[in-house]
């Protein structure tokens, strides 16, 4: 896989794009919080399956 996102020539594309993310999320009251959010909201656990964190990384920050 080849990650465009930083590419000059996709900035464009990228800013439309955002656009149109940013107006689907508040026209549902999206707040499209960080993942550690979700995590800590319902008591989940990253693994080795699913994240490069340590096993216990939510617990340990708790």
């Amino acid at each position: 896989m080849h990650n465009l996102v930083d590419m000059p020539q996709f900035s464009q594309l990228k800013n439309h794009l955002d656009g149109i993310l940013a107006a689907k999320l508040k026209a549902t009251n999206d707040e499209f919080l960080p993942a550690d959010d979700y995590m800590e909201k319902w008591n989940y656990l990253y693994d080795r399956k699913d994240s490069l964190r340590k096993e216990n990384y939510l617990e340990l920050n708790r």
